[in-house]
């Protein structure tokens, strides 16, 4: 009889264990995401009402580590915005339900008006399908990675900018909770969403070179395989140029439709959009202005591009590195020489400088062989200019 007594007692707990399982997994789910920089992660959770009465159900988002992690960049200049923006969120446009559906990214045409003040009133027994987007800016080194480029790559005596909101900190490997919650606060339903980084892909980089505190304005007409070409750095923009630091191009257009491209830049100092031409045969080009900081500055930033007003689809991500020049202005009569000279300082330790010409007929050099150059012993090298046409160099 004892025997009996500890079986059935085994078979009593093991049952209560069985069961708890078994309502466990039915009310939670697991989703993976594998995003990347800029890249959208759409899916779609099923969701039944457990109640024989209409219910009202309140989402919870818990991210945890997002939360210290916005703690601890608070203290940066402007980290606290870039932290605080959550990347898992409910999808409740109408207009982006319909075009992930077009799109064959939801499974379900998903109510329009399904969340009425971030509450999901349901009738008895009612499924619904849940739609979630996650999204990323975080373009951030990974702890313990290794350097973008060597010294030699970005300047070894460039003073680099302070990183932009998008470069503060890269996307964190976690896990995401997500609760229903009934009117009494009790979980009814719980979503786990595993969050997997991957690292940044670069599809083109533009290195381009500029005079300290003048505008910069460069055109890249984007290529048919990808990628674009930079048709000139300066001169005035388009009338019809949107300009926009996100996106740029009307949505509601038919040849948007067709050919749109949507930008977003990382830095908020950097006035970024695309050119849409009438003419439907001419690429789309995208346009950038910036004002550099006094040299020797350098500044990196990303450019996003999508094929959707929405920011889903991310067609190319483009890394941009803007030097900043010393300017000195030469005026000069045309077909005559001037001279002039250049004072030359050392950036903080002891370098070897090497000069060159990018127009040798226009400006030449004295000297065409690297030297030393230290600390507070500034060398003067002399310069000579003809312009053959009427120019200011």
């Amino acid at each position: 009889e004892a025997a009996l007594a500890a079986l059935a007692t085994a078979r009593a707990v093991a049952k209560v264990a069985r069961i708890g399982e078994m309502l466990h997994a039915t009310s939670s789910h697991t989703v993976a995401v594998y995003p990347s920089y800029g890249a959208a992660e759409v899916f779609e959770v099923p969701f039944r009402n457990p109640y024989a009465l209409e219910h009202c159900f309140r989402v919870e988002v818990l991210d945890e580590a997002l939360a210290r992690a916005s703690a601890s960049l608070g203290a940066l200049p402007g980290g606290s915005n870039a932290a605080s923006a959550r990347e898992l969120h409910l999808l409740t446009d109408a207009s982006e339900l319909r075009a992930h559906f077009a799109a064959g990214r939801l499974a379900l045409p998903a109510e329009e008006q399904l969340f009425a003040a971030g509450q999901l009133l349901l009738l008895p027994a009612e499924a619904v399908s849940i739609p979630f987007k996650f999204q990323s800016w975080r373009a951030g080194r990974p702890a313990g990675a290794a350097p973008l480029a060597d010294g030699a790559d970005l300047g070894a005596h460039a003073q680099q900018a302070p990183p932009s909101l998008d470069e503060v900190s890269a996307i964190l490997a976690r896990d995401i909770v997500v609760r229903l919650c009934n009117a009494q606060g009790e979980v009814v339903f719980e979503l786990t969403v595993q969050v997997r980084p991957q690292p940044l892909v670069l599809s083109q980089t533009l290195r381009l070179h500029h005079c300290e505190g003048e505008l910069l304005k460069v055109r890249v007409r984007l290529g048919k395989r990808g990628g674009g070409t930079v048709l000139r750095a300066e001169g005035p923009l388009e009338p019809h140029a949107h300009s926009s630091a996100f996106w740029a191009a009307d949505a509601h257009s038919e040849h948007a439709a067709r050919k749109g491209r949507w930008v977003r830049c990382s830095d908020p100092d950097v006035l970024a959009g695309c050119d849409e031409r009438v003419d439907g045969s001419e690429p789309p080009t995208v346009f950038i202005k910036y004002r550099p900081a006094p040299a020797p500055a350098l500044r990196r930033f990303l450019l996003a591009l999508y094929s959707d007003a929405h920011l889903t689809q991310l067609s190319e991500v483009w890394e941009v590195l803007v030097h900043s020049a010393v300017r000195i202005d030469v005026h000069a009569v045309v077909g005559e020489r001037t001279q002039g000279r250049l004072v030359l300082r050392a950036p903080g330790n002891a370098c070897t400088v090497d000069l060159f010409s990018s127009d040798e007929l226009t400006l030449a050099l004295s000297t065409s062989v690297p030297f030393d150059l230290l600390p507070n012993n500034p060398r003067e090298v002399a310069f000579v200019v003809r312009p053959p046409l009427s120019a200011r160099t």
